[in-house]
């Protein structure tokens, strides 16, 4: 990760959120098969991967599970993109990476964003990937708080990350790219709307 994105992300104010909120995503299904989906932005992911240092097999699993690749995914509460950001939280990101006159939903920002923000909680969890996905998805305070207190992950944190995770040995398996037909995403995202399960902070990143 370039060092003004780690000045700006290690001095971070995370506002935690009172709320359990849906992850399902509202948007139409995208026409395009999910294979054709994922080959359209494979390039974007393998250098959003490189040049923050995530593996780019776990990127891959995160969109599966957030988005199922689809562009204009949008979350109950209003999560966009491939990487499902709230506004708030890309638009700090935005700032850290210095890019300018972005849109939210396009699919270089997303994924580029995104996958700072996921490097970034890698390093905040020393490297432990369930934690830095729990807090992908339920925001990094409340799982440090969980950590502090002994606490395990809930179930539905464990779901998420296990979902991930499957998604991501998938992708380490198949280095074609090929899509997963185990994994049922909408499944998965119809549960958690059903559960009101994986907070999604719309946090500010300001350093």
């Amino acid at each position: 990760m370039c060092e003004v994105v780690k000045r700006g992300l290690l001095c971070l104010e995370l506002v935690a959120c009172a709320s359990w909120v849906a992850c399902a995503t509202t948007s139409p299904r995208r026409s395009a098969p999910p294979a054709a989906r994922q080959a359209a932005v494979k390039d974007l992911i393998h250098q959003a991967a490189a040049r923050h240092g995530v593996e780019v097999a776990l990127v891959q699993g995160v969109i599966e599970v957030e988005s199922g690749y689809q562009v204009q995914a949008r979350s109950a509460v209003g999560a966009r993109g491939l990487m499902q950001l709230m506004p708030r939280t890309a638009a700090s990101l935005a700032r850290q990476l210095q890019w300018e006159d972005y849109d939210i939903e396009d699919p270089a920002f997303n994924v580029e964003a995104g996958t700072a923000y996921l490097a970034y909680l890698l390093k905040r969890f020393g490297g432990n990937r369930r934690l830095a996905l729990a807090a992908y998805n339920a925001g990094p305070t409340r799982v440090e708080q969980w950590v502090d207190r002994g606490r395990t992950l809930p179930a539905e944190s464990q779901r998420y990350v296990r979902a991930v995770l499957g998604a991501r040995e998938h992708y380490v398996d198949n280095p074609s790219f090929a899509p997963q037909p185990q994994l049922d995403t909408e499944g998965l995202r119809a549960l958690l709307k059903e559960k009101l399960y994986g907070l999604r902070p719309d946090e500010p990143l300001d350093g």
